[in-house]
This record gives structure tokens, C-alpha cells and sequence, in this order.
């Protein structure tokens, strides 16, 4: 049962934060919304909050979502393992969010697993997210998935601010998918750039970037930064096989007055 279950420190996985479930905090969500509980991991010099819903389904999608070190993990190295796990006949996705509240500045995501790892179901975002609608939810996306379409040629990462439906809010693309990558965006007040790095160090080649005049206004109390895998439209995997992400690292540089 979710509330019986503890998070504790595991031999080989690092600074994991032990509390029971029951004492996590629980997510503020509209009427009508199940309510989603909150458990406390530590990585890249980061608290963050594990999402955990196993026994109600909560979005995005249909799906359920679980914080055990089976789907919510950090080693040994320090790589954060999001991963996307079938257990008891439901599929347990993953996502984290983070305490502090974050702004402009640029955010610096070294992720070590290739795009052809995920099955085309598998969704990776790296995003903000407040809860306030105002300015689109302050939401800005990498997103990484083929969105269900099970084809080598098909698209499989997203540059969006939100509503992605507005013009120049959207960029869909094929990255490639056997690399290493490192994705990068800054926000600032007239707009956000993107960047596609070729590996995982800081001289990492650029081998593509974008910059849009959308704006997701000024930042706002709230505004989190969240990193999840889930699956699109809560259909499973194509090849039923487990899906995992490992982030190597996560940086944010704060924008300078």
C-alpha cells in the first residue's frame, strides 16, 4: 500500500532521502484531480519531490506514477535513473519536481541514454511548470518522444514554449538518436534559446540551436522545474519492455541583472 511503503538508502545509490510516504507532502491540484503525494530525493545538489501515484491514474496521460527506487533512483556515480517499470499488471512511470522556485537563466541537462533507447510510447521532459495559468504555465519543454509513431524517420525530440498550437511556440525535429546529448535552453526576457549539444562534456560540440521570441513572461513564485518519463497516452511500450533515462547531470546558471 502507498502509505506502508519508505524510501530508504540502498546499498550502491546515493543520498536518497528515508520518509514514509504518509509524511510527504501532497500535490495542490484543481477539484476533481486525485490527489498525488510527494516523496523528497536529493541529486545535483537539488531536493526534489518524486511523484508517486501508483493506485490512481494522474497526468500528464493516463498514468500511473510511483517514487520506489524500482522507477526513482540515483547510483553510486551520481546519474539520476527516472525509469518507467510494469509492476502487478500496471505500468509506473516516473517524474521529479523541484522545491525551489526557478526563473531566468539557462538550465543544462547531460542526459547519457541515446534517443534509440526509448520506445516510440516513451516520453523524456525537462520542463517548467507553475501552476498559475497565467503566461502558459510558464512552461517551457524539451521533450523527447516519437509520440507513438513507430518509424526510424519519425521526429523525436520538441523544443516547446507554451501553447505549443501558437506560432513559433513549436519545434519538432530528429535528433540523433545513437548519441550521448546534452540539451540546453535559456530564458530571458525577450525569448528562449535552444541548444543541442553532441556529448556530454562542457566542450561538447553544438550541433543545433533555435531561438524563439515566444515568451513565457516574467517569472512568477511557483514556477518549478520538473523532469519526468511517462508514457504517451498511457499505452504501453511496443516491445513491453521496461524504459529507462539517465541524467548524468543537471546545471542552472541564474541570469545575470
Amino acid at each position: 500500500m502507498p502509505g506502508m511503503f519508505r524510501r530508504c538508502a540502498m546499498a550502491g545509490l546515493a543520498a536518497l532521502v528515508c520518509l514514509p510516504l504518509s509524511a510527504a507532502v501532497a500535490d495542490p491540484k484543481p477539484i476533481g484531480q486525485p490527489v498525488v503525494n510527494y516523496v523528497p530525493v536529493s541529486w545535483a545538489g537539488e531536493i526534489w519531490l518524486a511523484k508517486n501515484s501508483p493506485v490512481l491514474t494522474a497526468g500528464p496521460a493516463p498514468n500511473y506514477w510511483s517514487a520506489a527506487p524500482t522507477n526513482v533512483s540515483v547510483d553510486s556515480q551520481g546519474y539520476l535513473h527516472l525509469s518507467v517499470e510494469k509492476i502487478g499488471g500496471r505500468w509506473l512511470c516516473a517524474a521529479l519536481q523541484s522545491v525551489k522556485d526557478y526563473g531566468y537563466g539557462t538550465y543544462r541537462f547531460v542526459m547519457s541514454t541515446p534517443l534509440s533507447a526509448f520506445d516510440p510510447n516513451a516520453v523524456v521532459g525537462m520542463f517548467t511548470y507553475n501552476n498559475s495559468p497565467a503566461y502558459g504555465h510558464q512552461e517551457i519543454d524539451v521533450e523527447l518522444s516519437k509520440w507513438g509513431v513507430p518509424s526510424p524517420t519519425a521526429h523525436n525530440a520538441q523544443y516547446v514554449v507554451q501553447p505549443w498550437r501558437w506560432k513559433h511556440h513549436t519545434r519538432r525535429f530528429l535528433a540523433p538518436p545513437a548519441a550521448a546529448l546534452t540539451y540546453e535552453y535559456t530564458w530571458s526576457p525577450t525569448g528562449v534559446t535552444f541548444k543541442l549539444f553532441d556529448g556530454s562534456g562542457a566542450d561538447a560540440p553544438l550541433i543545433k540551436t533555435w531561438s524563439t521570441t515566444a515568451n513565457p513572461g516574467p517569472p512568477e513564485a511557483g514556477t518549478k522545474l520538473n523532469l519526468n518519463m511517462w508514457l504517451f497516452q498511457g499505452h504501453p511500450p511496443y516491445n513491453n519492455q521496461h524504459q529507462e533515462v539517465v541524467f548524468q547531470d543537471f546545471t542552472y546558471t541564474p541570469a545575470t541583472a
